[in-house]
């Protein structure tokens, strides 16, 4: 085995390019544009899909005029799937979000690209983000809970904001922040997709892995 002292993480990475950075309108009008949510994940009850359905909910009850809609791509358990419905008619907010299933993944970069802000809701400590580092890439300002891995790749205020796991009026106030912030929506964005090429590009976790080699090797 090896000693933990000459253990080093190499993170996971993405073929960067296969998003490419949007150039879309990412300053929505409140009453006319809407904001863009967007979940990419399972519907699994760990993945903590409905604290994005109640946030949305609690928006439109505190902010009636402001445009707003969820896109959740996903597939997972069908008795989730049903309450995560149920919720959206008991919150009224049913046609602001489109469940539109599994999506192929040739098919996710227009989802990405498409989308103002992505919502990361897990419970769990993930060990690792994918999904974050392909929004990142794309463009959509992440909005996640810090947890697990996910925790690693989100710098709070720098790349990305955050709230604390299951924490739905933490939640909301991040999506109200970007709403109303121009600013701090571009800088979250240049930001996390310089960070996704320099860090999490498969060139990078490539060159990594060889210069780790190379000094296990070398102390052989």
């Amino acid at each position: 085995g090896i000693h933990p002292q000459h253990a080093s993480v190499i993170p996971g990475a993405i073929d960067v390019h296969r998003y490419p950075h949007s150039h879309a309108d990412h300053n929505p009008h409140e009453e006319t544009e809407p904001l863009r949510l967007l979940y990419v994940g399972r519907l699994t009850h760990d993945k903590g899909v409905h604290l994005a359905i109640e946030a949305l909910g609690q928006i439109r009850r505190a902010r009636p005029h402001m445009a707003l809609q969820l896109t959740i791509v996903g597939q997972g358990e069908a008795g989730y799937q049903e309450k995560l419905r149920a919720l959206t008619q008991k919150l009224a907010v049913a046609e602001q979000v489109d469940f539109v299933g599994a999506q192929p993944k040739e098919a996710l970069p227009q989802f990405y690209q498409q989308a103002h802000i992505f919502l990361f809701t897990s419970l769990w400590a993930e060990p690792f983000g994918r999904v974050l580092i392909e929004a990142m890439a794309s463009g959509a300002v992440v909005v996640g809970a810090a947890t697990g891995g996910a925790a690693e790749i989100m710098q709070p205020e720098q790349n990305a904001l955050t709230f604390a796991p299951g924490d739905v009026n933490g939640l909301v106030a991040q999506i109200l922040r970007l709403h109303c912030d121009q600013n701090l929506r571009n800088r979250l964005r240049q930001t996390a997709r310089r960070q996704a090429t320099e860090k999490f590009d498969v060139p990078q976790m490539a060159a990594g892995i060889e210069h780790y080699l190379k000094e296990i090797t070398a102390a052989a």
